[in-house]
Formats: C-alpha cells, structure tokens, sequence
C-alpha cells in the first residue's frame, strides 16, 4: 500500500482509503483518522472491513451499486409545471410537494427537484396594488421629483408607517441565546394589542432620524392619531 501510495498515480479517495488502513495499522485511533483524513467515523470501519474482507484490490474498486431511480420525463415535468401554474387546490391555500406526488405517480423529493428547477413557488405569494385615483402619476412624479431635484437648503424626509403591529407579551421570561442553543421563549404569550411603528429617512442622507426626530415630524404631519412615549 504504501509503494502504491508513492507512485503518486491514484485517485483521490483510493489514496484516502489506502491511508486509513494504514495508520489503523500503525495504531491510530479511529476518531484520529477520521479528522486528519476528513473522513466519517463510519468509513474508517468501513474501509477497514472491506480491506480485511479483499485486501488491498477491495480498496482500489468500487463496489457495484444497483441502478438509480429512472429520471422523471421531461414531459411529465411538463404536465406538472403547467398544472401547478393553473389548477387551484381545494381546502388548502397551495400545492404541497406530497400533494403533488400522489397526483403524478412520482416522490416528493423528485417534486420538489422539478419544482426548484423551474423556479416554480406554489408556497409564495406577492401583492400587487392598482391606484384608483386618476392623478397617481401626477402625485407620484412630484413625490418623486422632490426626492430627485429638493428646493436649495431644503432637508427632505420620507417618512412612513407600518401599522397593526401586534404588542405581544410571552408568558415567561425569554431564554437568552447561549453556545449551541438559539434563542427561546414560550409559545404561549399575552395580547395587549397593536401598535403602530413610525420611521423617518433622510433622503440626501440614506440615514434613519432620531427618535426625538421621528416624533417631532409625525406630531406635524400626525397630530392626531400619532402617539410616543
């Protein structure tokens, strides 16, 4: 094995398999093979095992597997594209993977391939918005414009709300995240109701406004429903 490895005309993982032999040979222990190698706990007993059961030529030759799963044709592909795309499930709110799979005799893992190759989301869903109000391009090419072209010595803000944000209180107090554990709380939690955020941009800037900022704008352009503490 060794003569062989010197030659220096081997394959990678020959090469790999070869070497754990050896330094199991040598009285290496396993857990030390496998991290300079890079190689899995299994697969030193692996390679070990195969080499006590062909010698050095079981190390040098793949064991002979038996055939793959045929591949999904390009028209069932098709089929399933174009179903996806235009029939509508019932009683749920999108086509699932396994949904799917039952429907056209295939896995669900192939569904999903197909589905990530062509780009296909069933789960996604994006909102779009028609303005109803005849000046829109008007308003819009004004808003726009003073962002573009602001009057001299003029600061201009943009500032925007997100509403309904709900206050939520967890019923016991959070686990802070620590070394192999992420952050964690309870699933169960308090109502105390929405809330509404507001922030302000600097528009020749790109910087977000302070906080004493944010409230002097929204009081002039909110008197009425903006509320701080």
């Amino acid at each position: 094995m060794e003569e062989i490895l010197n030659a220096g005309h081997i394959r990678h993982k020959y090469a790999v398999r070869l070497q754990t032999v050896l330094n199991r040979a040598k009285g290496v222990s396993t857990n030390s093979i496998a991290a300079i190698l890079g190689i899995n706990l299994n697969s030193v007993s692996n390679y070990v095992k195969r080499y006590n059961a062909g010698g050095v030529e079981a190390l040098l030759k793949d064991k002979t597997r038996k055939p793959g799963t045929a591949p999904v044709p390009t028209e069932v592909k098709d089929r399933l594209t174009c179903f996806a795309c235009q029939e509508k499930p019932k009683d749920m709110t999108h086509w699932s993977t396994r949904e799917l799979s039952k429907r056209f005799g295939i896995s669900h893992t192939a569904v999903n391939t197909i589905l990530r190759e062509r780009d296909i989301k069933p789960h996604l869903v994006k909102r779009f918005q028609f303005s109803t109000d005849k000046d829109f391009i008007r308003k819009l090419q004004e808003v726009v414009g003073l962002y573009l072209n602001p009057p001299d010595n003029a600061i201009v803000f943009c500032v925007d709300e997100k509403s309904q944000i709900q206050a939520l209180e967890r019923t016991r107090p959070i686990h802070p995240i620590r070394p192999g554990l992420p952050e964690m709380h309870t699933h169960d939690y308090k109502r105390h109701g929405t809330t509404t955020l507001f922030a302000a941009l600097n528009v020749a800037s790109g910087k977000g406004i302070s906080k004493r900022e944010i409230r002097t704008i929204c009081r002039t352009f909110y008197p009425d429903i903006f509320v701080m503490a």
